[in-house]
């Protein structure tokens, strides 16, 4: 019963035992089982979305640097000139350790 005559043949012919189908309960038993993955996979997907939407904590310890960069008076033309010749002196490696500080 359910298969197709091609199908009956090859487990004739091939002397294959015919599988049952799957009882009701065992069917019930299998729904459930895959009903309680997907609830504990969208609890684990809002716990995720939750936690993306916080910021890091470590973040908001962070100072901000542009007020750093902000509270500088700027240089006027002769200050930048005299930076500039001062900085012509430097070695590549000089330039490179300062610009990673």
């Amino acid at each position: 019963e359910g298969k197709t005559v091609d199908q009956a043949a090859r487990e004739v012919f091939a002397g294959e035992a015919a599988d049952p189908a799957p009882s009701r309960d065992q069917l019930q038993a299998e729904l459930a089982a895959r009903d309680k993955e997907i609830a504990d996979l969208k609890a684990q997907l809002a716990r995720l979305t939750e936690q993306a939407a916080a910021p890091a904590p470590e973040a908001t310890d962070l100072p901000d640097l542009a007020d750093d960069f902000l509270t500088d008076e700027p240089l006027t033309p002769e200050q930048k000139r005299a930076e500039v010749v001062a900085d012509m002196a430097k070695s590549d490696q000089e330039v490179h350790e300062e610009l990673l500080s």
